[in-house]
């Protein structure tokens, strides 16, 4: 009896540490905030920052997420200016290109295709007369890698509507295999006619799917969604308010003003009638 007593106290002991063990594996995030540029986004704490000048940029070893503003309101020429910037040869025509509505503003979605292969995924959104652009590369050998967003509101018919969007040769019948992730995250394995294999991972925000699509060996599909989406829907900008401190240095100036006059005003006022009273005096 005696036994079992330690035994339970041992289990009853070591139940917090098992629980705080279990949460330390939870993915922790960090947060980056660009004090030129004044934009700030969130993502996986396991992506380096590699940022250099005006272009930022994170890698996790195998994929790249970028951030970059152009100064225009030409949307298209923006994307393609930034791209310009990250590498010459993914200035392209676009393969795919949409709008999609999210919750943090109006995003323009393009897919362009390198000279080498390389698949970009960009986005790019105008706010304060710029054109703010998110890109997106994988750089593993063999793979085929895409993070895009479509409008269904419903995650399987949406990963489908992707598939049939950018994925070539078509995928030949059902999925091999379904998971879900968690958090409404659903993971389909398709075999491809080519004998290639297609992960395709979705998740329903508000009225869009958001999809990564990954055909090859890699395996990176969770990895990519929790980096390019986590940006996604956490970049903001801070507005510039230079216009509106001028405006209230001007009225605060303008008050100051009108205040010293007043007294400059008051105390003429004040010597004349001082002076008249003392003329009033002396009759």
């Amino acid at each position: 009896m005696r036994k079992w007593f330690i035994v339970i106290s041992l289990v009853f002991c070591l139940l917090p540490v098992l629980v705080l063990g279990q949460e330390a594996e939870a993915p922790s995030q960090q947060s980056y905030f660009n004090t030129v540029t004044r934009f700030g986004m969130v993502l996986p704490s396991d992506w380096q920052n590699q940022s250099e000048g005006a272009i930022t940029h994170f890698n996790n070893g195998v994929s790249d997420i970028y951030v970059l503003q152009s100064q225009t309101t030409d949307m298209q020429a923006g994307i393609r200016e930034a791209l310009g910037r990250i590498d010459p040869s993914y200035v392209t025509e676009p393969a795919k290109s949409n709008v999609v509505n999210l919750p943090n503003g109006e995003w323009t979605q393009e897919i362009f295709v390198a000279p080498d292969g390389t698949i970009i995924s960009a986005l790019g959104q105008v706010y304060d007369n710029r054109t703010f652009i998110l890109a997106f590369t994988h750089n593993q050998p063999d793979t085929d890698t895409y993070a895009v967003i479509v409008e269904s509101a419903d995650v399987q018919a949406g990963i489908a509507d992707a598939i049939q969007r950018f994925i070539e040769p078509a995928v030949s019948g059902d999925p091999t295999e379904t998971r879900e992730i968690g958090d409404g995250q659903i993971e389909n394995r398709y075999a491809l006619a080519d004998g290639q294999v297609l992960l395709a991972q979705g998740q329903v925000r508000g009225d869009f799917t958001h999809v990564i699509l990954e055909r090859g060996p890699a395996e990176q599909v969770t990895t990519i969604s929790d980096a390019f989406f986590s940006v996604l829907l956490s970049f903001y900008v801070t507005p510039t308010t230079t216009d509106y401190l001028l405006l209230g240095l001007g009225v605060v100036a303008a008050v100051t003003l009108l205040f010293i006059a007043s007294l400059v005003t008051r105390y003429n006022n004040l010597r004349h009638d001082l002076k008249t009273l003392e003329q009033l005096e002396a009759e």
